[in-house]
């Protein structure tokens, strides 16, 4: 199970760098409705991310 839990965690973080160029890009266009569509996406995502790391923890795989 480790090994799923590794590649859930490379997908997030390949997620994250996503998202870290929408929000430049939405930065550079002044585009706020943009910017803060995709603040909600990153602040849910890290909500993904503690989750499943707790899930992780409770099932011994981390």
């Amino acid at each position: 199970m480790r090994s799923r839990m590794d590649t859930a965690m490379w997908i997030l973080a390949s997620l994250y760098a996503v998202i870290l160029v929408l929000e430049l890009y939405a930065l550079s266009v002044d585009d706020d409705a943009l910017f803060q569509s995709v603040a909600v996406v990153a602040i849910a995502l890290t909500g993904v991310a503690a989750w499943s790391t707790v899930v992780a923890r409770r099932r011994g795989w981390a």
